[in-house]
């Protein structure tokens, strides 16, 4: 088999350098190094040439772990959506940094459940589940194509409908105090930018992804007007349940983007401030963890510190409130099943209404 060779290349004459290099297909394949700096990019290439080039016979366990992922990127990559390439390669970070892994036959009942308690020290149980599915996804592709032998045993654990929800819906208070908060946490260039996703978030309800991904123009995922009515239409690539569709939208988030309503672009523009060597696109680890650290600022040493997704979650109990039927709510909500809007959300409609009954 012919020898894979990585070369460094600068596409644009801007940061940060890419490398480069042709699979055993004849592909070519490009992949970004993180780094303006030329020599740390070169050693990037060196380490990633060596993996690629790692001599291993691939149906007896002892591929790299970084070779899987790479093959598994190359070939199920392109059918997969982003958020699933995220979570991958996600749970193969987080194997080699606890496990020290290298090759697949370091996976085995004992260090995974070593992994999943590793994990729980640092992760709600919601996101332990959601890693380990990544990691489950990769092998289970791996034995399937040969790659390995034998399927490990993977700890089993269940989740409450509680842990499953998460955290808790945002109050009014709580959302009036985060708009507040974020002038005195962000410079000046990205105040109104952040206060218009916020506000965006609160009246729509949208996933924190798909907020900064949606466009007014023509895109996979943009807001389409019918006189002052307008609706989501989310293509099937972008769709999180891949069948694509309109979605309706609530009449004050319709109000709101009047006041912001522009020709093209995206709906929320957000500035990202320039450091060397970081990359240009907006992404939503980089948003959440803005939000994150707005949210820190303003309730640190309170019981709870609410997220971005606690404000979808308010979203959808005051319209629990307001629809007669769930189904209207999977529809707002945008939820590929009803039995998932059900559980999310219908303890939530109770619990209030008892509530509102205890108050009068």
């Amino acid at each position: 088999m012919k020898r894979i060779s990585v070369t460094v290349v600068n596409i644009t004459g801007k940061e940060p350098f890419y490398v480069q290099w042709r699979d055993h297909k004849g592909n070519k394949v490009r992949r970004s190094t993180g780094t303006s700096k030329k020599r740390e990019a070169q050693d990037f290439a060196r380490k990633l040439e060596e993996t690629l080039n790692q001599s291993h016979r691939p149906d007896d366990g002892t591929m790299l772990l970084e070779t899987l992922m790479l093959d598994w990127c190359e070939e199920v990559g392109p059918q997969r959506a982003k958020k699933s390439i995220y979570k991958v390669t996600g749970a193969v970070a987080h194997a080699q940094r606890i496990l020290k892994t290298q090759c697949l036959n370091d996976l085995n009942a004992q260090s995974l459940s070593r992994l999943v308690a590793t994990l729980h020290q640092d992760h709600e149980l919601a996101g332990v589940k959601s890693i380990m599915s990544g990691l489950r996804l990769l092998i289970r592709w791996a034995h399937k194509t040969n790659r390995m032998p034998h399927l490990p045993h993977f700890p089993t654990f269940s989740i409450s409908d509680d842990d499953a929800a998460g955290g808790e819906p945002m109050t009014d208070e709580q959302f009036a105090r985060l708009l507040q908060a974020v002038p005195k946490v962000l410079p000046s260039v990205q105040v109104q930018g952040y206060l218009d996703l916020l506000h965006g978030l609160w009246y729509s309800g949208m996933r924190l992804g798909e907020a900064i991904s949606v466009r007014w123009d023509d895109a996979p995922m943009c807001i389409k007007w019918s006189g002052d009515k307008p609706t989501l239409r989310i293509r099937p690539k972008t769709d999180k349940s891949k069948r694509g569709r309109e979605c309706p939208l609530t009449r004050d988030f319709a109000e709101f983007l009047q006041t912001i309503r522009k020709d093209s672009g995206l709906v929320f523009p957000i500035v990202k401030l320039k450091r060397r060597g970081a990359a240009d696109a907006i992404t939503t680890d980089h948003v959440g963890k803005t939000i994150s650290k707005i949210c820190e600022h303003e309730f640190q040493g309170e019981v709870y510190v609410p997220t971005a997704h606690d404000i979808r979650r308010s979203f959808g109990c005051r319209w629990a409130l307001k629809v007669p039927q769930p189904k209207i709510l999977q529809e707002l909500m945008r939820h590929a099943s009803i039995e998932t809007t059900m559980k999310y959300y219908a303890r939530i409609k109770a619990l209030t209404i008892q509530e509102q009954i205890w108050n009068m």
